[in-house]
């Protein structure tokens, strides 16, 4: 099943979920068992809805972050550097052993292709050696994070 087809599938169900919800409620509160309506019902449960889809969204790339830290050990070269197709602002870094990486923004300018990368697992940064003139170069490992209030 693809991406597209199963948030369809989430926002469908939600739909069910809160309008059955709404409509359960209001035939309680019309007998007067209870003392909210279907409509107040509807909306608290939308803001648990939003709430709860804000605080994933928010969490996920301190997950991926988190996961590149613990399980993640390089000793290669940087082969290609592409945008995100998902995310234009952002760029991505391929490696000799076909892996690709989410590139911290302070890697932008300095991050050239042949570069050599290194990083052990539990540790919380890169070390980038530059092929053309063998400087070292710590980086701390970072996800994509995008602020909606500002462009990047």
């Amino acid at each position: 099943m693809s991406g597209d087809n199963l948030m369809i599938l989430i926002m469908f169900g939600s739909f069910i979920f809160i309008c059955s919800t709404g409509i359960i409620i209001e035939k309680y509160y019309r007998k007067g068992k209870i003392k909210i309506n279907g409509g107040q019902a509807i909306m608290y449960v939308s803001l648990l809805f939003f709430a709860g889809a804000y605080f994933i969204i928010k969490n996920m790339a301190n997950d991926e972050r988190q996961n590149i830290i613990e399980n993640i050990t390089l000793q290669t070269t940087v082969t290609n550097i592409t945008f995100d197709t998902h995310k234009p602002y952002f760029k991505n870094m391929t490696f000799a052993n076909r892996q690709t990486l989410p590139m911290p923004e302070t890697m932008n300018k300095e991050l050239q292709i042949g570069d050599s990368i290194y990083k052990n697992k539990k540790e919380n940064f890169y070390t980038v050696v530059n092929f053309k003139t063998k400087i070292r170069t710590k980086y701390e490992v970072k996800t994509h994070l995008r602020e909606f209030s500002k462009p990047q």
